[in-house]
């Protein structure tokens, strides 16, 4: 059977989602029943319903529909219009398209009806024939043979079809939350900066970092890329240094100075075994000269001789090396100042994204200054040590000639740093744009990971290829099923007689509706090609038929095909769409006979008793049955139908502004036949003061509802003219005679409660619950006492329990 429709774009609907849209009272999901009767204004979208249902018959979606998207959920599977083909059921729809195709005459007088036949004499070998492939290709209900595997094949092929959908919609589901979704999604976080980001963008970045060998950042380049992202511009940085290491110069010069050997002219024994000596008598020399006569430590005498002797000893090339060792003393401790001179800049004028290098840098440089000048102090401490002792040279160790070296490459490597500060300058737009992509993409690359999605599209394939495979078995059987079905077909053309087709039309015709003027007739075709129906009015051809007579022709010809050969032992799909047009009550009431004992009724034997399934239930010729109308009248008789218990749906079809919807029928249109029954309904409920909390609504209609319901009760029980404006009341002072003072309060009620005109203080103050119940009661106690077979009856239509058991 058909479960639900959803209908994204087809005909009057839109965007109608039937579990979103269509639940009932306690937010339950409705499905169609085995019976369906709908209701619906002209225009409302009934025959766009039909439609849907019809494309199954016709294996195609009907055309000039712009765009059509609809589904259809059977009980064997779900069917998307795209292969709306392949439903497994045998569908028949009467509307305006079975009309135009079969009936075109009725349109157009150039159009003709094409005829149908049922099955003729009887062919015993052909019918063997019949029986054989009928065997091989099985029953639809219960399921056997061929039609048995294609219907297991449908519905192996709607749940393989069901899961890919599942996995393919909760694969999409997870790239649109990343994409998409707050707060988590790529779209809404600032750090990747694109507000515009969505699933096909995420689809790319999926395949970009699917065809690199990328991996996943470390920790420091994210943060990197962080910092990046946070910066501001900044000024440039003017740091320069023409800083030419000299150490090397340096060590050459303390070398030489330090190797230069020296002997005195006319040496002091004493002082060249003593160099502490030697410089303290060198020191003091320049404390006593042309300054005392006499040793400052002493008191001796500085005679001239001495003066001889020491200058002898402290000859002129001591002085000189003396004085080329402080002048060296001297360079050196100049190029320690200039050493320490460097200023470095501080860290927070660099861009963040640069300070990790350049705090590494900073060490670096800092570590070889110091190195540098601690290399220079070694070679002052040799000079001067050679300077306490003139006279003794020495070789001194040579430190690495990477000190110079070293010291440039710090410099250089501290400077490239500023220079990639002021550069970053004029980049940092492009840098931070990298860095938004290099953490998106790798926000992807983990995506990926997280979801494994190797094994989800992996999964999506294996079940796309399982659709394929079951969908190739499906179509095999249903080819042949369609062959067989053609064969039996072909062989029945050999068994039927058409002209009994046109029989069964006129029979319809005439039977139900006691039209005999018309009839159809089959004729042949000139040249022989085939045969047509026609319509003859008596023995002429008819033209010009009303718009009633070509309603019950379309309808009686659509009942009869239904017997046709090719629904000969089928349970059908059977669609009625608003059959009802121009057509009196009389003809009104023909047509639901017709439906009545052409398709609803249940299967009987000649015995007349029911046949039933293997469960106990009576059986129906149909598989389901829709009927969909416009007419009240038509809808009321439809609610007579015999229909299986439990298992019939009553819906109302609407038209809004939005788009058509399929809604529950509201109870006062599914639960009663006419206006009578519900008013008594009305009385029944507002016998009981219990009722009032939920049914208010009745209670303050009381009085106009019981007005209405005793002038129809009574009018028929009394139907003799009692003096016109004093009828009514006449006529219930009739019915309750003799009922004391409770008659007159069925007056005052049905007056009071019904006018506000000449008592308006009646609206201000709240109804009497009691009063009311009082009254309810005492009329229903008086129809079962003085009609109890009707007041039985009129329980019975309204599916109610006798309100007044307590008081009988």
């Amino acid at each position: 059977m058909i479960r639900l429709i959803d209908i994204p774009n087809f005909g009057s609907f839109k965007s109608f989602n039937w579990n979103a849209d269509f639940r009932d009272s306690h937010g339950n999901v409705v499905h169609f029943r085995r019976m369906n009767i709908m209701y619906g204004r002209n225009y409302s979208g009934k025959t766009t319903l039909s439609r849907i249902v019809r494309s199954i018959e016709t294996k195609q979606i009907p055309k000039r529909f712009e765009n059509p998207a609809f589904t259809v959920t059977t009980d064997v599977g779900v069917f998307p219009s795209t292969s709306i083909e392949n439903v497994p059921f045998d569908v028949r729809v009467y509307n305006r398209d079975f009309i135009a195709e079969h009936l075109s005459f009725l349109v157009d007088e150039l159009g003709e009806i094409t005829p149908f036949a049922v099955i003729g004499k009887d062919n015993a070998e052909v019918e063997k024939e019949i029986g054989v492939l009928a065997t091989r290709l099985g029953t639809d209900e219960p399921p056997t043979a061929l039609r048995k595997s294609l219907r297991e094949a449908a519905v192996v092929l709607g749940k393989i079809r069901a899961e890919e959908s599942a996995a393919q919609n909760r694969f999409e589901l997870k790239l649109t939350d990343k994409a998409n979704r707050k707060p988590g999604g790529i779209k809404h976080d600032p750090l990747f900066r694109d507000p515009n980001y969505n699933i096909t963008k995420l689809r790319n970045d999926i395949a970009a970092v699917r065809g690199s060998a990328r991996e996943l950042l470390d920790s420091g380049v994210r943060e990197n890329f962080h910092r990046i992202l946070t910066e501001k511009q900044l000024s440039d940085l003017i740091w320069s240094t023409e800083f030419v290491p000299k150490f090397t110069e340096m060590q050459e010069k303390v070398a030489a100075l330090a190797s230069q050997e020296l002997r005195p002219s006319n040496p002091v024994g004493e002082l060249l075994a003593d160099p502490e000596l030697q410089v303290w008598v060198k020191n003091g020399i320049s404390l006593h000269r042309e300054k005392r006569g006499t040793c400052g430590f002493c008191t001796g005498g500085l005679t001239a001789a001495t003066w001889v002797r020491l200058d002898e000893h402290f000859d002129r090339a001591a002085s000189t090396l003396e004085e080329s060792i402080d002048a060296c003393i001297r360079e050196i401790s100049a190029e320690i100042a200039r050493a320490a001179s460097i200023k470095l800049i501080e860290m927070e004028s660099l861009y963040e994204s640069l300070r990790p290098r350049a705090r590494v840098a900073r060490e670096t440089l800092t570590q070889v200054l110091n190195s540098y000048s601690s290399h220079l102090e070694d070679l002052k401490i040799t000079l001067l040590d050679r300077k306490k002792d003139l006279f003794s040279a020495r070789r001194i160790e040579r430190a690495s000639q990477t000190v110079d070296t070293s010291l440039v490459e710090a410099i250089n490597q501290y400077a490239s740093i500023i220079g990639d500060h002021n550069g970053k300058s004029g980049t940092l737009a492009a840098d931070q744009a990298d860095a938004s992509q290099q953490l998106r993409l790798d926000e992807v690359l983990k995506f990926t990971k997280d979801i494994d999605i190797d094994s989800e599209e992996a999964l999506i394939k294996e079940l796309t290829e399982a659709v394929v495979l079951a969908q190739g078995k499906h179509e095999l059987l249903r080819t042949q099923v369609i062959e067989l079905e053609a064969e039996i077909a072909q062989l029945r053309l050999r068994l039927k007689d058409e002209s009994k087709g046109a029989a069964k039309v006129n029979q319809y015709l005439t039977h139900f509706f006691g039209h005999e003027s018309l009839r159809l007739q089959n004729v042949e075709v000139a040249g022989g090609t085939g045969s047509r129906f026609k319509i003859f009015r008596g023995n002429t051809p008819a033209y010009n038929l009303s718009e009633g007579e070509c309603s019950l022709v379309a309808f009686c010809y659509f009942m009869a095909k239904l017997e046709a050969v090719d629904a000969a032992g089928k349970e059908l799909v059977v669609f009625i769409d608003d059959p009802i047009s121009s057509l009196d009550e009389n003809h009104i009431f023909f047509i639901y006979s017709l439906i009545e004992s052409v398709v609803a009724r249940r299967r009987r034997d000649s015995s007349g008793a029911d046949i039933k399934d293997a469960d106990g239930k009576p059986t129906f010729r149909y598989r389901q049955l829709f009927v969909a109308t416009h007419n009240l009248d038509f809808l009321k008789y439809c609610k007579r139908l015999d229909r299986p218990k439990k298992d019939c749906g009553h819906f109302l079809v609407r038209s809004k502004t939005t788009g058509s919807s399929i809604e529950e029928m509201p109870p006062y249109l599914r639960d009663y036949v006419t206006e009578f029954n519900f008013l008594f309904a009305e009385i029944c409920t507002c016998a009981d003061p219990e009722n009032a909390t939920d049914h208010e609504h009745s209670f303050y209609g009381f009085g106009n509802n019981l007005r209405k319901f005793l002038e129809a009760y009574l009018f028929f029980k009394y139907p003799v003219s009692m003096g016109e404006r004093e009828d009514h009341q006449r006529r219930v002072e009739q019915f309750f005679k003799g009922e004391g003072a409770t008659e007159p309060l069925v007056q005052r009620v049905v007056n009071e409660l019904s006018h506000l005109g000449e008592r308006f203080d009646r609206s201000v103050q709240p109804i009497d619950i009691a009063e009311i119940s009082k009254v309810a009661a005492f009329v229903l106690t008086t129809i079962r006492h003085r009609d109890p077979e009707q007041y039985s009856c009129l329980l019975e239509s309204v599916e109610r329990e006798d309100p007044l058991q307590e008081n009988k």
